[in-house]
């Protein structure tokens, strides 16, 4: 999928080149270097199961922020575009639409809030500080390349 990507330009063309094999090295380069920094949880964490927790806390967040864009998307593209054909139209016209895409970013947003109360007994997880400062810091390295990317797109620095 990421070769994909990089290959329809959303990453440096350096990164949509393949070896001989037709591997994108470097790109599995940078992808392993996620999964180690991410695999340092079970190091930082008190044990396995509570680096498991976190990690899994940590793909619900990062799944419910990907909700709260497309909804904000749905809300945002609805306005500047009003009169493009659309396939698909949410029922109750534009209060519908608001109401349907608030509660689904109110609900995103509670859930990424309850995401931060660690479950069962915090000691397995150090502290509550552990836990709350171990999930920011993994999200915090989740979210970064998407602003990098996001950056070079629109004419930045290389």
């Amino acid at each position: 999928g990421l070769m994909i990507a990089a290959q329809d330009g959303c990453f440096s063309p350096k990164l949509a080149k393949t070896n001989a094999y037709g591997v994108p090295a470097r790109l599995l380069v940078i992808q392993a270097i996620l999964v180690t920094v991410l695999s340092l949880l079970y190091v930082w964490m008190p044990s396995i199961e509570s680096a498991y927790i976190l990690l899994t806390a940590m793909t619900s967040q990062m799944a419910l922020m990907g909700y709260v864009a497309l909804f904000a998307a749905a809300l945002v593209l609805r306005h500047r575009k009003q009169n493009r054909q659309r396939p698909f139209k949410v029922s109750g016209g534009k209060v519908g639409l608001w109401l349907t895409c608030g509660v689904g970013m109110i609900t995103c947003v509670v859930v990424i809030g309850i995401g931060f109360v660690p479950p069962g007994d915090t000691a397995s997880y150090g502290s509550m500080q552990h836990y709350v400062a171990s999930l920011l810091i993994g999200m915090m390295v989740l979210i970064a390349p998407v602003f990098w990317l996001y950056h070079r797109q629109q004419g930045g620095a290389s």
